[in-house]
């Protein structure tokens, strides 16, 4: 059993785990992730409580847990491959590639699309200036939300993988690209089903308004 503390930031207070967790007031009606996410990191999990400081937390109570920060080769093959059948896996480089695959677990930017071509770079370039620049016209809207949906579902078919080979759990690592101090990688881990983890304890309740 892991003895590490894990934190879940959120905006919504609940007594016990379910999966999926209720929707997010400020993730704009995106359909919540069929995992619970954790971080060690204090700051990274307020980051996902918007502003509202919920964080409660939680130990790893499951044994059949893949940590990709410290995993046989040939078990992170397993899921890679496993990954590279889904729709956007097989054509996102950081899943085609092992090397690619691994160093995208390393720094966390496995949480993100990778563009498979120049064009396509350019492209998502360009909707990332308008999400951040533009952000109250239609286009820059437009863009963020097509932005945080990719990203929703890149994330997903990790998540969907895993429990396609048994996982209940999951330890990697994300990065956070808006960090004031520039992109920062933070410890995460999911959980595939309830039974991994202990009982939510409440580190600070959600604010409200």
């Amino acid at each position: 059993m892991d003895e590490e503390v894990w934190l879940h930031g959120t905006e919504v207070y609940f007594d016990k785990w379910k999966l999926p967790l209720g929707k997010q007031p400020h993730k704009g009606g995106m359909d919540s992730h069929s995992a619970i996410f954790f971080t060690t990191s204090r700051e990274y999990a307020l980051s996902a409580a918007n502003g509202s400081g919920g964080i409660c937390s939680a130990k790893l109570q499951s044994a059949n847990t893949l940590d990709m920060n410290n995993c046989p080769n040939a078990e992170s093959e397993r899921y890679r491959m496993q990954v590279a059948q889904k729709n956007i896996g097989r054509r996102n480089p950081q899943i085609i590639y092992p090397y690619y695959w691994r160093e995208g677990w390393r720094s966390g930017c496995i949480m993100k699309y990778a563009p498979s071509s120049s064009q396509e770079n350019a492209v998502m370039q360009q909707k990332a200036y308008l999400a951040i620049h533009a952000k109250h016209t239609p286009q820059g809207a437009a863009a963020h939300n097509e932005l945080q949906l990719l990203t929703r579902n890149v994330i997903e078919e990790l998540v969907v993988s895993a429990r396609e080979l048994g996982y209940e759990a999951v330890i990697g690592n994300e990065i956070d690209t808006l960090h004031p101090l520039g992109p920062k990688t933070y410890k995460i881990m999911f959980a595939l089903t309830t039974k991994a983890i202990s009982d939510p304890v409440w580190v600070s309740k959600p604010r409200e308004g």
